[in-house]
């Protein structure tokens, strides 16, 4: 099964840095609309969205509205996210799914561009009434990352809003692991290079399997559990570790563990909630101790 990517993708802030503005114009924002479509701004580095009335379009062809939409450029400051020579083939609106397929030259873009496409896509679709997620293909083939990782099941929630000005940039996390004697949690400041596509919370939880840099530290995470599949819904992250992850309840507090991870993932992201998962299930107990 391929892995789930819902990714953490540094995106795009709404808030224009140059301005304290709304990111569509201000004669739209007092106007009342159904949507917004997302394009790029002139210098294709930043969302910007412009107003759309849904006309009582509903489902299918509202989903074909908003794909035209996004394939023309309306003036000079809203500028389609679709890079030059990349059309969508296709869009399917199945039961609460948008699937979207590019052309192949898709394949060919600057990843910095790709991502860019994919937030103004997935934000614009899935506010189609009738669609919770957002999933790309290249002909009949779910697009993948180079890890693997397909782009499917996509939603809003999955683009947190900061600064699209550097795709690529090193972030601090603060990370908890255990203290040297194992009986409390202890706050680290890890250096990270975040990019655009990577989900935030895989690095997190990556970074607690791997252990802390000091001495003074102690891991709270079996180093043979493998992350599995990240996701993210509304405002909760659901983390789904390999069965590898119970047996650290047997050497570690399994409170300690489990609130290593919670404290992680809400310190870095405006998420409000995680749920941990163990090959795919919510255990009835986490070391004897813990409902998860």
């Amino acid at each position: 099964m391929k892995k789930k990517m819902a990714l953490f993708f540094i995106i795009i802030s709404l808030i224009l840095l140059s301005a304290c503005t709304a990111p569509w114009d201000h004669t739209e924002s007092e106007k009342q609309y159904d949507g917004y479509i997302y394009y790029l701004n002139q210098d294709r580095n930043d969302l910007r969205t412009k107003g759309f009335g849904f006309e009582n379009m509903k489902g299918q062809a509202l989903a074909d509205a908003i794909a035209d939409k996004l394939a023309a450029s309306p003036d000079d400051a809203h500028v389609s996210p679709l890079p030059d020579g990349v059309f969508i083939e296709k869009v399917l609106l199945e039961n609460d799914e948008v699937k979207v397929t590019f052309n192949k030259l898709f394949e060919q873009v600057d990843e910095r561009e790709k991502t860019l496409c994919r937030a103004a896509v997935v934000k614009s679709f899935t506010q189609i009434p009738e669609a919770n997620y957002v999933s790309f293909y290249i002909g009949e083939e779910l697009m993948e990352d180079d890890s693997g990782n397909a782009y499917e099941k996509l939603t809003a929630n999955d683009y947190l809003i900061v600064s699209a000005k550097d795709i690529e940039q090193e972030q601090i996390l603060t990370l908890y692991y255990g203290d040297q004697e194992g009986s409390h949690l202890a706050k680290e400041s890890v250096p990270a290079s975040v990019t655009v596509d990577q989900n935030i919370i895989r690095i997190i939880i990556e970074r607690l399997i791997e252990g802390p840099a000091y001495e003074e530290e102690t891991s709270l995470i079996s180093d043979d559990t493998t992350l599995l599949s990240v996701s993210v819904s509304d405002d909760t992250a659901y983390i789904n570790l390999s069965g590898a992850f119970s047996d650290t309840a047997s050497t570690v507090s399994p409170e300690l563990t489990v609130y290593s991870i919670v404290n992680s993932v809400l310190d870095n992201t405006s998420l409000k909630k995680v749920q941990i998962l163990v090959d795919g299930e919510a255990p009835a107990s986490f070391g004897g101790q813990m409902d998860l």
